[in-house]
C-alpha cells in the first residue's frame, strides 16, 4: 500500500509538470543569424539547411522575439510560445521580415495577436483614418473575446494608439467591455491615452522654451493672426525632417494669411539643432529649442508618445487639429481658409 501511494504521488507530480515547448522553424535566408530572446535572455539559434529548432520551458504562454541579421526592418519578430509542439515558416518581403509574413501553427495565442497588432486597413494614408478604423477592428475582436489572455495583455500597453489619433469615444468602449468581462482587469493606462488625448483638445497650454541665444520666451507670446502650427521635433528625428518640406510648402501657400509655424526642438545641443534648420530650408519659421530639463511640462500635459508632434491653434490658442503629418496639414489649412 505503501509503495501503491509512492507510485501514485510520483505519477501525479509527473502529470503536473508542464511539457516542454519545442518549435520547429524553416527560414528563407540560409545565411541569416537568428537570436531567439524569451524572458531577456537571449540565445542564438543554429540554422542548417534553412532549418531550425528551438525548446524550452514557460510557466504561461510568453511573448517571444526573433531578431534576424538579414531583416531589413531591423525590428524583431514578435510571436507567442506555450508549452506545445508548434512549427514557425519565416519568410521575407524583399529582405523585410515581419510578423505579418509569418506563418504559426500549433499557438492558441498566435492568431489572435497578430488579428489585434495588423487590425485595420494598412492601405489608409490618413492617420485619423487609419487609427480610426483600427479602433473600430478592435472594438469588433474584443467582442468577441472579452477575457481572452491575449486581448487582455493587448489592452495593457500605454502606448497602444497615439493621443493625437485616439477616438476616444471608441476606446471607452473597449474599456467598458474590458471592465464589465474582467471586473479586475486594470484600466488605468487605456486611462491615461484618454487623458492625454482630451488634453491635446480645447485651450493650448502655454510652456516656456528658449530662443537661439538662451532667453526664455513663451510660446504663446508667438502665436500668428489666424493661425499657428506648434511643430515638436529634433534634429536627430529622421521622421520629424522627412516632414519638413510638407511644413514648407504650406507655408509659402498661407503666410501671406496669417499662417504661421513655430517650430519647436528637443535637441540639447544647440550646434545640431542650427545646422539641421539651416539644412532643412526652414530658417521663415520661428525656431526654439526646448531642453530636456525644461520640456517636462510639454511633455507632460500632452503626453506625447514621441516625435514628431505637432498642433494646430486657431488665434485665441485653441487647438483646432493635431498630429497633421504629410499633406494633412495643406489640405486642413485648405479647409480653413
Amino acid at each position: 500500500m505503501r509503495y501503491l501511494l509512492i507510485l501514485m504521488t510520483l505519477i501525479t507530480v509527473a502529470c503536473s509538470q508542464p511539457n516542454e515547448f519545442t518549435i520547429t522553424g524553416t527560414i528563407d535566408n540560409q545565411d541569416s543569424t537568428l537570436i531567439f530572446v524569451l524572458n531577456n535572455k537571449a540565445d542564438t539559434i543554429q540554422i542548417v539547411d534553412r532549418k531550425f529548432e528551438i525548446k524550452g520551458l514557460v510557466e504561461k504562454p510568453k511573448l517571444a522575439a526573433l531578431f534576424i541579421s538579414s531583416n531589413k526592418s531591423n525590428y524583431p519578430i514578435l510571436f507567442y510560445i506555450e508549452n506545445t509542439d508548434m512549427t514557425l515558416n519565416i519568410s521575407s518581403d524583399n529582405g523585410h521580415y515581419s510578423m505579418y509574413n509569418l506563418e504559426m501553427e500549433g499557438s492558441k495565442y498566435f492568431s489572435l495577436y497578430k488579428q489585434y497588432v495588423y487590425a485595420g486597413n494598412g492601405k489608409l494614408k490618413d492617420g485619423n483614418e487609419y487609427y480610426s478604423d483600427k479602433q473600430s477592428k478592435w472594438l469588433e475582436l474584443l467582442k468577441q473575446n472579452p477575457k481572452h489572455a491575449i486581448t487582455k495583455q493587448f489592452f495593457s500597453n500605454s502606448t497602444l494608439v497615439p493621443s493625437g489619433y485616439c477616438d476616444t469615444d471608441k476606446l471607452n468602449q473597449i474599456i467598458d467591455i474590458l471592465h464589465e468581462n474582467n471586473p479586475e482587469y486594470d484600466i488605468s493606462k487605456l486611462e491615461m491615452i484618454i487623458d492625454a488625448a482630451t488634453a491635446r483638445k480645447g485651450k493650448f497650454v502655454d510652456f516656456t522654451v528658449e530662443d537661439n541665444i538662451g532667453i526664455p520666451q513663451n510660446v504663446n507670446d508667438h502665436l500668428g493672426e489666424n493661425y499657428t502650427l506648434i511643430d515638436i521635433w529634433a534634429s536627430w528625428c529622421g521622421p520629424c525632417r522627412k516632414e519638413s518640406p510638407h511644413y514648407k510648402e504650406a507655408y509659402q501657400i498661407y503666410k501671406e494669411k496669417g499662417f504661421k509655424i513655430i517650430s519647436v526642438s528637443l535637441d540639447k545641443k544647440r550646434g545640431p539643432w542650427l545646422k539641421a534648420i539651416k539644412k532643412d530650408g526652414i530658417q521663415e519659421f520661428k525656431h526654439f529649442r526646448c531642453p530636456f530639463e525644461l520640456n517636462e511640462c510639454a511633455l507632460n500635459v500632452y503626453r506625447m508618445p514621441g516625435i514628431p508632434d505637432n498642433f494646430l491653434l486657431d488665434k485665441n490658442g485653441n487647438i483646432i487639429a493635431n498630429t497633421l503629418r504629410g499633406d494633412a496639414l495643406k489640405n486642413k489649412l485648405e479647409s480653413l481658409y
